[in-house]
Order: structure tokens, then sequence, then C-alpha cells
């Protein structure tokens, strides 16, 4: 499977330049490894040994980051661990870690996850699941199937930003069952259009069902709490986000840290993938990079 991650010399550049030997890197959303591979390269370079520790949900993804590691040669040390990174705090303890230097989070979902149709993130997908740890029991056929029509309206809302939310939800509940995304995306496409320029109405309801499925806002936000704990001082926290909702949240809480005079952004306040790179890899259009550094 491949992903092409996005905005990997920017992260390669900004850690590597910023962590000295010796220091301790967390990759809190692995996915593939091309971050971290990257960045122990850029490491390699600079003659400097670090530490990286690869954090993912899915152990699909661990079982391809960890063959993927084994193809790439480097002097760092690489552990990849199955983790939420909602709860770092349970990495620190298993490593017998006060806190690290750096923390990567790339908010968005993964090309392999998106190809895998048994997974259900595709619009063309086998099953209603888009579970990122596929231990936890809800799914979005759980969701699109049993919640309420106020629920899923609910979730449709603020999830996903939907215009006329409760409407489509009421709809769902209508046409139930609905077994798989296609049958979802098909009842979606059918009854509501799309304006020329706007995003199709089943993205963002797709979108919703995902960050209910994965609890996603709340992971981010518990997270954000938890930067100057996990972090030490001179340590760098980068996160990649793809939606106002993410980002949001993001610039918000950085924005306090900065504010609490510990911390300052390193950089631009928001880094964007180039032209040439959105040109290579249309899913990096929506990518937002913001960078702090605690001192």
């Amino acid at each position: 499977m491949q992903h092409t991650p996005v905005l990997v010399k920017e992260i390669a550049e900004i850690f590597s330049k910023n962590l000295s030997n010796g220091s301790v890197f967390i990759d809190g959303t692995v996915g593939l490894a091309g971050h971290t591979i990257e960045l122990a390269n850029y490491f390699d370079r600079q003659k400097k040994k670090a530490t990286i520790i690869g954090v993912d949900q899915d152990v699909k993804m661990l079982a391809l980051a960890l063959e993927n590691v084994r193809k790439n040669k480097t002097n760092c040390e690489i552990y990849l661990k199955k983790e939420n990174y909602a709860e770092l705090y349970l990495v620190l303890k298993n490593y017998q870690l006060i806190g690290v230097d750096g923390v990567l989070l790339d908010l968005g979902v993964n090309s392999a996850q998106f190809d895998d149709l048994t997974r259900g993130f595709s619009f063309n997908a086998e099953k209603l699941d888009m579970r990122f740890d596929e231990s936890k029991k809800l799914t979005a056929h759980t969701i699109v199937n049993f919640y309420s029509e106020k629920e899923l309206g609910n979730i449709l809302a603020k999830f996903g930003e939907v215009k006329g939310a409760y409407g489509i939800a009421k709809k769902i509940v209508e046409d139930r069952p609905i077994k798989t995304t296609f049958e979802l995306k098909r009842l979606l496409e059918q009854n509501y259009q799309t304006r020329k320029g706007k995003i199709n109405p089943a993205t963002l309801v797709f979108q919703a069902l995902r960050i209910e499925v994965n609890s996603e806002l709340k992971n981010l936000e518990n997270f954000l709490k938890s930067i100057n704990n996990i972090l030490n001082t001179g340590g760098i926290v980068a996160i990649i986000s793809f939606h106002s909702l993410e980002d949001r949240l993001v610039k918000n809480y950085f924005y306090q840290l900065v504010e609490s005079g510990e911390f300052k952004y390193l950089k631009n306040k928001l880094i964007v993938p180039s032209a040439e790179e959105i040109a290579q890899n249309l899913r990096a259009r929506s990518a937002k990079l913001r960078v702090i550094k605690k001192y």
C-alpha cells in the first residue's frame, strides 16, 4: 500500500534542525512511517542520533510501518507501539520517560486506510466501519442504523457542519437498514444536490461519522491539554490538520499556550503545502501545519 505523507520535508527540517543529538521524538500518528523515516534520514545526514517512537491506534498500519522501517537503514532507534496519541503519558510510562523533545500529529486519514475497502473509510467500501482501532465496538454502521434521528442530526451538524443536517438525518433513518458506504453515498447523492464548486454532502457526512466513531476531536483536545506535561523544555509540537474543526482547536490551544509565556510559535503561525506538492499529491491541498516550541 502506498501513502504520500504531507509536508514531509518541512516536518523533517523543523525537527532535525531544532532537536539535538540524543533527543526523543514521538510520531503520534505514525501510519506507514513516512514522516518517521524521513526524519530519521535527516538526523543521519546531520550526524545526530535520536530515539523515535511511532504510535498509532491501527495495528494494520503499525504492521506496514514496521515493514517500511526495516527497509530503511538508520542510526536512529525506532520503536513502534499501539496507543492513542491522546494518551501519550502511557507511552512515556512504558519507555520510562519523564518527557519528550518533539511530537508530531498528522490528523489525516492514511491513504492506505482509504484504499482498503474493508475498513469503510471510502465511498465504495464494503461495510460501514470507519474505526482506526478495530478493537473498539462503535462503528459507522451502528451510528447510521441505530442512533436516533436527533442524535444523528446532532452529529452531522456538529462534526460535519452539514447544511440541512437534520433533514439528512431524517432521510437516513427512513431508508434504514443501510449496510455499506456505497449505499449511504448513493442515498445522499440522490436526495441532496451539490452545487458546482461546493463540497459533496456525502464527504461531510462521512467526516462526521468518522469523527464520532473515533472520538477524534475529543482525542485531539485531550492531547492539546497534555502538551505542557509531556514536553521537555525546548521541545516542539507540530500538528497537521485537514479540516476547520481540527485546525480551530489547534489554533486556539496554541494561542493560549503562547499567551501563557511558556511557548512561542516556531516559524510562521501557519504553514501550508506548496503549489508543487499539491500538484503531486492532491490530498495535501487542505493540509495546515502549526508548530510551537516550549521555552
